[in-house]
């Protein structure tokens, strides 16, 4: 519970990248991340390909094992804006987001799917594409559970998981418990202002495997405190579906992202506490 432990870090923050890694980090970056991580309250760490570059697996699992030496556990594993299927598929992107489930796997971790296409270029995929898609889900849900692991479906603009309904739609489809949701509301919100957050987030809050936080006002980023989501009411509502982490602050935005990541969980820790208080009355 957060009441109690730290809120999980996204290293994806760490140069505040928006484009996919191209080259590992080095030795120094990563001790450096995870003395800068401990100091300011955070127990566990995301993986990412903003981070470390895709497809490379000794990469990643040399920085997960260095990152654990310092006692900071890989808790998730993210991929980003991945599509697997259709005419705006990447060449890479059906291996990238196998590759992402295997690793997670490896390292105990949730494979966190951000199954959508670059930015603005997202159309609506041709049935035979949509079942296609389904499919690939499917195996990559037959992946994880092989493992003992699990997968996260991103709600996310520019791809077809961008509400409630078309990811119950996919659970109701595969009817595998291996398929959590990983609820990212600003994905949404911040190019639908008018979308009613609040009655997604209560469906999608049973199933949730992590938690991307972050919000928006007027399309851009803001702290998480001063944006168009409520993250007191949101905290209510997962809470109330026995959501109990982890969750990963993501602000690649302004000057210091990082210290952007330490206020956001300052904000979320102390919802969580007021909620928990809350409950225990």
């Amino acid at each position: 519970m957060i009441a109690s432990n730290p809120v999980s870090l996204s290293t994806m923050l760490v140069l505040g990248r928006t484009d996919p890694a191209t080259a590992a980090p080095s030795t120094a970056a990563i001790d450096r991340l995870a003395v800068w991580a401990q100091e300011n309250g955070f127990e566990a760490v995301e993986l990412s390909d903003r981070w470390l570059p895709p497809l490379q697996t000794e990469v990643w699992l040399n920085a997960a094992q260095r990152l654990a030496e310092a006692g900071l556990e890989t808790r998730s594993v993210s991929t980003f804006r991945r599509l697997p299927v259709g005419p705006q598929a990447g060449p890479d992107d059906a291996a990238e987001l196998r590759f992402s489930v295997e690793l997670a796997n490896a390292l105990g971790a949730v494979a966190c799917l951000a199954i959508a296409a670059p930015k603005g270029a997202w159309r609506p995929l041709a049935r035979a594409d949509r079942l296609a898609l389904t499919e690939f889900v499917a195996d990559l849900a037959e992946r994880a559970a092989d493992g003992g692991g699990r997968i996260a479906v991103e709600l996310h603009d520019d791809g077809p998981f961008d509400s409630a309904a078309a990811i119950w739609e996919l659970l109701d489809q595969l009817q595998d418990p291996a398929v959590g949701v990983n609820p990212d509301l600003a994905n949404r919100l911040r190019q639908d202002p008018a979308w009613d957050w609040r009655t997604d987030l209560e469906r999608l809050a049973p199933r949730m495997a992590l938690w991307h936080v972050k919000n928006v006002h007027q399309g851009g980023p803001v702290d998480l405190d001063q944006g168009q989501i409520d993250y007191g009411l949101a905290c209510a509502i997962v809470q109330q579906a026995g959501f109990s982490g982890p969750v990963v602050p993501e602000t690649r935005f302004g000057d210091s992202p990082l210290d952007a990541a330490v206020r956001a969980a300052a904000v979320l820790r102390r919802h969580w506490r007021a909620q928990t208080l809350i409950g225990e009355s």
